[in-house]
């Protein structure tokens, strides 16, 4: 005999009458069939039910509503990084008067709130969804800690949690590249046709999946062994879909130095800088490429749908300048040389935040953003200096004393891939020790 089990249409929204009253007669007809009928969850009973498992954590009908819209998302899709960080950055007490115990006590609740607006995209096995929900988590927690200079002991376990699942993420994510001989998802007819949905996913799945490996070689949990055969493998499908893919590339690049006695990884930096300049340059007659605040799923949209991006993005880019410089600090002075004439038609941009704490945030109302032209000439010399110099300008504290967490953090908001960013981590990811055995 079998067993039954009870059956519920949980919705954020309400029930139109008509719809009541359709289940009103068929769980009569049910019933009178020793049957199980269907249970309703609707928008007022969730929103009672979370205020009254957490009452000082839902600060508003607002949030409420926001995070019931995450945990009914289809868990397969993009995690709406922006919404998602304006989320948990309104669960925690950012003015002055809040006192350090309600801080503490925000920030466990936010990682709570994190946890349940994540749930879809668990639920669906969902490994990168979760790394990036789990890194604005951090991104959040390090923010209201630079802004409050709040003691280490009081969000340091929070966020060694949240990395640790993270890293757990990264592993199964590590598996499922091991183990599929394909890295395709969702709709294969759709990847067929379009082969750069299939291009897009590996890009960016290869590019966490050599972040974790850089994470454990800091660690000195990785011998690089299993990595090597499938970063060579499926290099020659990289696509630079925009400059928010530069900082996986990047990352790909650093593997590369490790596993590989060639120049491939440099040659991957001459690459983008090529990339870059002939498709921004003031000269193109193309669209260009995105800048980093569009992220793969906006370009794809966009490549499908045979749209226009409301802006254009021919003449600057916010991340050649980084690129042109670690290229440089490899000593390819004929290459740049060649390179140069199309590098000093792109306009570089960068964005600095007017308060370090905010170099976490989403977006910012408050910056200095400068675009200037590169000279026309440039003493290789001066290139050099440039490209070895140590400054760290504009990188939070909390973010230098771990460089794992500032490479996790740039692959979840790329447009913050600064050009100090990007040489610090160079160094950091260069000079790290192989682990032997």
């Amino acid at each position: 005999m079998g067993v039954w089990h009870r059956a519920f249409l949980v919705t954020t929204g309400d029930l139109s009458e008509e719809v009541r009253l359709e289940i009103f007669d068929r769980n009569t007809q049910w019933r009178a069939e020793g049957k199980p009928i269907l249970e309703t969850i609707t928008r007022g009973e969730l929103l009672s039910r979370f205020r009254a498992v957490h009452p000082s954590t839902i600060t508003s009908e607002l949030n409420v509503k926001t995070l019931l819209r995450f945990f009914a998302e289809d868990g397969r899709g993009y995690l709406d990084k922006s919404r998602f960080w304006q989320f948990l950055h309104s669960q925690l007490p950012c003015d002055s008067h809040a006192s350090l115990a309600e801080r503490t006590r925000a920030i466990a609740s936010c990682g709570l709130m994190c946890a349940y607006g994540l749930f879809a995209y668990e639920q669906s096995a969902n490994y990168v969804a979760l790394i990036e929900g789990w890194t604005i988590y951090i991104s959040a927690v390090l923010s209201l800690a630079e802004a409050h200079r709040i003691p280490r002991d009081r969000w340091e376990t929070p966020t060694a949690i949240a990395e640790s699942t993270i890293l757990s993420c990264m592993d199964a994510l590590w598996d499922e590249v091991r183990l599929r001989p394909h890295l395709g998802e969702g709709d294969a007819i759709a990847e067929a046709y379009e082969p750069l949905f299939y291009r897009a996913r590996l890009t960016w799945v290869l590019g966490i999946v050599c972040a974790r490996t850089l994470m454990k070689l800091a660690r000195g949990e990785s011998t690089l062994t299993e990595l090597e055969p499938v970063v060579m493998k499926l290099r020659k499908h990289l696509w630079l879909w925009g400059e928010s893919a530069v900082p996986f590339l990047l990352t790909i690049a650093w593997v590369l130095h490790h596993v590989n006695a060639t120049p491939a990884s440099d040659f991957v930096l001459g690459g983008l800088v090529e990339a870059i300049s002939e498709a921004n340059g003031d000269t193109s007659h193309g669209k260009g490429l995105a800048d980093p605040y569009h992220s793969v799923g906006e370009v794809l949209r966009w490549m499908v749908n045979s749209e226009k991006p409301r802006e254009g993005f021919v003449g600057f880019s916010y991340t050649l300048e980084g690129l042109v410089l670690l290229f440089v600090k490899r000593n390819w002075r004929q290459h740049m040389r060649l390179l140069w004439p199309q590098v000093t038609r792109v306009g570089i941009c960068s964005y600095v935040p007017d308060r370090i704490h905010e170099f976490y945030w989403w977006a910012t109302q408050e910056g200095e953003l400068c675009v200037r032209l590169p000279h026309w000439t440039e003493s290789w010399s001066a290139l050099m200096r440039e490209a070895c110099d140590a400054s760290t300008d504009g990188i939070p504290p909390l973010l230098l004393e771990r460089p794992e967490l500032l490479l996790l953090f740039v692959l979840v908001f790329p447009h913050r891939l600064t050009t100090s960013v990007a040489k610090y981590l160079d160094t950091w990811a260069t000079q790290l020790k192989k682990v032997t055995g």
